[in-house]
């Protein structure tokens, strides 16, 4: 359902309740009842239709589109002049609840990962996809110079004794043997992924010069970690430049990567996995000066629990501020106050300018 979120302020009044139904039936309930009224559902037996289970599809429905208005995403009808006998195609069942309608360069980059995308949406999902075919009217060269498989099962597969079919892979035929090709992966930008199994170099790959008794080349990749990301900032609203972080196992326990945060928009990132960490201060000057803000408005801390959820993980925010007592100390300089080598580069923004400091002390020493 809705949440309406009320306060003293702005109170939530028996009135406002049939108000608040009529504007959620109208925005999105009625039209959402007509297609699921409309609709079939060959997967549930028919005793399991019942206006109950179709209200939790309406239900269900609403929460979508009610997120995806937040994203300005506008959906509308295509025109039945729009007929494509000649230029275009479906597959689905037209009744399907998912619609969806492309409009297709065949001859583009974008197409080639497209395509393979709305085929697992129409066989997993049950959805109807209508494309439309739209070339270029002249081409100067080819603008397709790869060859491009999307990995991705719409379901789970079982093989005959009933155990779970593993493995995801990608299959190339009839490739040009003579040619010089090279293997990219295009995987999400927070995925880490590295070579597991691969007996060739795949950044040069020349069929022609496989031995004779092989006639298939292969190579296996596995996701190792996932980047958590992140941008950090003091009280100053400035980024804490040089401060260094450390993700740990939770009631404190190893850690398992660690980083420093960047003068570039206090850029940071760590390897993880999936679970509960804690992202703290580094050990040492990090942590004997800063601390860090712990959400919900719990204060102050060493450290902040981090959760990854998701193969794809959020942004972070991180706010630290100095310690009661340090403000006057310097990150990247001793209690001194004296600043020197990659520590002062990182607080200037020039590397180059502390290579050159220790150089010209070195001559001065030789003189």
């Amino acid at each position: 359902g809705r949440v309406f979120r009320a306060s003293a302020d702005v109170p939530f009044l028996a009135g406002d309740f049939p108000l608040a139904e009529a504007t959620e039936f109208k925005g999105k309930l009625k039209s959402l009842s007509k297609v699921v009224g409309r609709a079939s559902f060959p997967s549930v037996p028919g005793e399991n239709v019942t206006p109950d289970f179709l209200s939790d599809v309406v239900l269900a429905g609403a929460a979508v589109v009610a997120a995806q208005a937040k994203e300005n995403i506008r959906r509308q009808e295509i025109p039945p002049m729009w007929k494509g006998q000649m230029t275009g195609f479906s597959v689905g069942p037209e009744d399907g609840m998912i619609q969806i309608t492309a409009f297709l360069d065949p001859l583009c980059k974008a197409t080639q990962r497209m395509a393979p995308l709305l085929m697992t949406i129409a066989d997993g999902f049950g959805a109807r996809v209508q494309v439309f075919l739209n070339p270029q009217a002249a081409l100067t060269d080819v603008p397709i110079k790869g060859y491009f498989r999307y990995v991705l099962k719409p379901k789970l597969e079982f093989d005959e004794s009933g155990a779970l079919k593993a493995g995801h892979r990608a299959v190339f035929n009839n490739l040009p043997a003579s040619k010089l090709l090279t293997m990219n992966l295009h995987a999400p930008d927070a995925w880490f992924v590295e070579a597991q199994r691969c007996a060739y170099d795949m950044d040069n790959i020349l069929l022609d010069n496989l031995p004779e008794h092989e006639s298939i080349l292969s190579a296996s990749y596995s996701l190792e970690h996932l980047l958590l990301t992140g941008h950090a900032i003091d009280e100053r609203m400035q980024p804490p430049a040089g401060l260094q972080l450390a993700l740990a196992h939770t009631g404190g326990g190893s850690i398992i990567s660690d980083t420093i945060v960047m003068s570039n928009l206090g850029y940071f990132q760590l390897k993880a996995r999936p679970g509960v960490w804690a992202l703290q201060c580094a050990l040492g000057r990090s942590k004997e000066l800063y601390e860090l803000e712990v959400p919900g408005g719990r204060g102050w801390g060493d450290s902040v629990p981090v959760t990854l959820s998701s193969f794809e993980p959020e942004v972070l925010s991180l706010s630290a501020r100095k310690r009661s007592g340090k403000e006057h100390l310097s990150l990247l300089a001793g209690e001194d106050g004296a600043e020197g080598g990659a520590a002062a580069a990182l607080e200037t923004g020039s590397l180059w300018d502390s290579f050159t400091g220790m150089f010209a002390s070195h001559e001065a020493a030789a003189a």
